[in-house]
């Protein structure tokens, strides 16, 4: 019975987060505070498991990690928090393919997030009366990109157990994972994965591996690996394209949060009376005053008229959505 009040606490703050975070762009303290100190309490004083505490310390700091990042804002981050304090522990301890649904809930919502990207652009196409070709190219590459990613983690896989047995060394899930998906990222940022015969080469590899034995091409262990190279891809997606929109200056209004890039266009010009550095974060929001320095600045200088501001994603809507659906779904699972 216990259990269902909590449900029902987790329920309350998605809802009213989510509902503050669309109509004012901000997750009060004084909402989320109250949850976290309920739900901490009752870790505290009533969860005994070594592992459960271990899981809830990794999902606490996922969150905080990815607020540090400025992958999402510290609202998101102390709703998410409550959420992982107040689940009950049954939900916490369950787990699908090895991961913790708490766990799931940022990783699902990333996923939902990046559909909601591609269904926003598509919207501003038509609503700009533009033809969506550059849409269809970009799904297409992120499939190619994404594709290539396997391709490469198969061949990993397979030359990384072939050393482990050779070495007959015993390696954790979560340690093996990071290998791989290091390993990956090397190729990445190498531009290895770029060359087209390099690519041709590993897949005619795993098709031969393949054809010797088909679990090489299939298994849990590389899926959840390729599902960590895609869950980072988009969240770099999201930190690098949709954070941010260009307007002109004429468009500013209070609220409204500059980049770090264009407050340092104006902290560093001789004549600018806007002497602030943005942290995109909630704290860097312009008031009246600045927009008057701003434009102020505009008036003296050729150069400022476009500027690049945060653009604001409504995440708590996703990770309510995240939420719900895990939930949901555990229980027929």
């Amino acid at each position: 019975m216990i259990n269902y009040f909590f449900y029902f606490l987790i329920l309350i703050i998605l809802m009213i987060g989510t509902y503050t975070d669309l109509n004012y762009g901000i997750i009060p303290n004084k909402l989320v505070g109250p949850f976290i100190i309920i739900g901490f309490i009752n870790k505290l004083f009533f969860s005994f498991s070594i592992d459960l505490l271990i899981t809830i310390f990794i999902a606490c700091f996922i969150s905080l990690f990815l607020f540090f990042m400025k992958i999402w804002a510290g609202g998101d981050c102390k709703l998410y928090l409550a959420i992982i304090l107040l689940m009950p522990d049954c939900f916490v301890e369950s787990s699908f393919y090895g991961i913790s649904y708490i766990i799931w809930i940022p990783i699902l919502a990333f996923l939902i997030g990046y559909f909601y990207v591609i269904g926003d652009s598509f919207f501003q196409k038509i609503k700009q009366h533009k033809k969506s070709n550059d849409l269809k190219v970009k799904v297409k590459n992120d499939f190619i990109r994404y594709l290539k990613y396997y391709i490469v983690i198969i061949f990993l896989n397979y030359c990384v157990n072939v050393f482990i047995n050779y070495l007959n060394l015993q390696i954790n899930m979560w340690l093996y994972t990071i290998i791989i998906f290091g390993m990956v990222y090397f190729l990445i940022k190498a531009s290895v994965l770029e060359s087209k015969y390099v690519i041709g080469i590993i897949a005619f590899i795993d098709i031969f591996l393949g054809i010797i034995q088909i679990e090489t091409l299939f298994n849990k262990r590389q899926l959840l690996i390729w599902l960590a190279v895609i869950l980072t891809s988009l969240m770099k997606h999201f930190n690098n394209e949709y954070n941010y929109e260009e307007i002109i200056v004429e468009q500013l209004k209070p609220g409204m949060i500059l980049s770090t890039s264009s407050s340092y266009i104006f902290f560093n010009d001789t004549l600018s009376k806007y002497k602030k550095i943005s942290d995109e974060t909630l704290r860097s929001r312009l008031n009246e005053e600045d927009i008057e320095k701003i434009n102020d600045l505009k008036n003296k200088r050729d150069y400022i008229h476009k500027i690049t501001i945060m653009k604001k994603i409504p995440f708590a809507l996703f990770i309510s959505l995240s939420t719900f659906m895990i939930i949901l779904g555990g229980m027929f699972i």
